[in-house]
């Protein structure tokens, strides 16, 4: 990928006489995010799948953090994880407010819908109690190269921790997000 970027570069040098500095680029530059708002994203690496393209119109990144967001959100973990619609619809206006005030730290950027991993290791933190070797076991354990019996025994330990502060979503059936495995991994 930097190879072809920094043949890009190469090329608009050659062709327009203009020396493009990565460093200095404006990311705020209203016609890519026009663009991109349109899903006319073919050819443009991480958004020109279907499912992004699907979800620019309605998210409507404006600026590169939103941008992030939009790459985070169509992911596996957030599609399984039932976050997606939650996500477009606060973008969108729906109201929202977070299940505990100990969340806030960790999901106000994405409107209270957690949708990056450091987000649940965050959460962990605050939240649960862990300490960040403790959240960094959590993140290992749930990527792809997890012990189910691992998984079993941290959300145990998750459970209990939101218990201890009296937070809705302390067992199973409660509504705060919690870890889980997702199906393509929940057979190991």
């Amino acid at each position: 990928m930097l190879s072809a970027i920094r043949y890009a570069v190469d090329l608009v040098a050659e062709h327009h006489g203009v020396d493009v500095d990565l460093a200095h680029l404006d990311l705020d530059d209203s016609n890519v995010y026009d663009m991109l708002c349109a899903a006319d994203t073919v050819g443009i690496f991480q958004v020109e799948s279907r499912a992004q393209m699907g979800a620019l119109p309605r998210v409507r990144p404006l600026n590169f953090w939103d941008l992030a967001v939009q790459v985070g959100l169509i992911r596996p973990g957030p599609i399984q994880g039932g976050s997606v619609r939650p996500y477009i619809a606060r973008r969108n206006g729906a109201a929202w407010k977070h299940d505990h005030r100990l969340l806030a730290g960790a999901l106000d950027r994405t409107l209270g819908v957690p949708l990056f991993q450091e987000q649940v290791m965050q959460i962990a933190i605050d939240v649960v109690g862990f300490t960040p070797a403790e959240a960094d076991e959590l993140r290992r354990a749930m990527g792809s190269k997890r012990s189910q019996s691992k998984m079993e025994q941290l959300r145990a330990r998750f459970y209990e921790g939101m218990a201890g502060n009296d937070i809705a979503g302390g067992s199973p059936t409660g509504s705060t997000p919690r870890p889980r495995p997702s199906p393509a991994t929940a057979s190991r």
